[in-house]
């Protein structure tokens, strides 16, 4: 695992440096995880047109700050901001899209999901789906030891470049305009052989 880990990090850092271009349509949530026993969780941005996981970021609390620092990193990442940001009604979230997506011409970016009884309301289930392919994974180490930021970033590369997306038929990053081969190879010899690019800077928070 350290060996994972260690090489992992090459290849993230190098993937932070490809643009994705994605949708103007968001679906963020959070879901918990098992840190020594303690609950934590992981806050997830995903790209509805793409399917690109834009952010998956942990925080041991489950506050309207850690909302917000979730949605700048994805800002960030994508290079702009998504019209908008479904989510469920987790009240950290109302105010969080608020701040950092309305502008004068989009007012009301916000999407809440309420039930799927409702239709008159949009759905969180791309999310959803990633959260279930996600605990896969996470059921069977029956929790973290400490190697849970780790693992979220070594999840969310896995997750877009390496994947293969049963409805796109491609990997997220792919239908994102990424030119890359869903290769652990690849992108390990591109990490090693191109050393000089880095992960964006995060925004400076307020």
């Amino acid at each position: 695992m350290n060996w994972v880990n260690t090489y992992l990090a090459k290849i993230n850092t190098y993937v932070e440096g490809l643009k994705p271009q994605v949708g103007d349509v968001w679906h963020a949530d959070e879901q918990f995880i098992k840190v020594k026993g303690k609950q934590e969780y992981i806050w997830n941005v995903l790209d509805r047109k793409t399917r690109f996981l834009l952010v998956s970021n942990e925080s041991p609390t489950r506050s309207y700050e850690d909302a917000r620092q979730t949605f700048k990193e994805a800002k960030s990442i994508a290079g702009k901001k998504a019209t908008t940001v479904i989510t469920d009604e987790a009240f950290s979230y109302d105010k969080a899209v608020r701040k950092e997506f309305a502008t004068y011409s989009n007012p009301k970016p916000h999407g809440r999901y309420v039930s799927l009884a409702d239709r008159s309301h949009p759905n969180n289930n791309p999310i959803e789906r990633f959260h279930n392919s996600f605990r896969q994974r996470d059921k069977v180490m029956r929790g973290f030891k400490g190697n849970q930021k780790q693992y979220a970033e070594n999840f969310r590369t896995y997750y877009n470049f390496v994947r293969q997306h049963q409805t796109l038929g491609s990997t997220p990053a792919q239908k994102a305009g990424i030119d890359q081969k869903a290769e652990w190879k690849e992108l390990l010899l591109k990490a090693v052989r191109q050393p000089t690019l880095t992960s964006r800077p995060l925004p400076a928070t307020d």
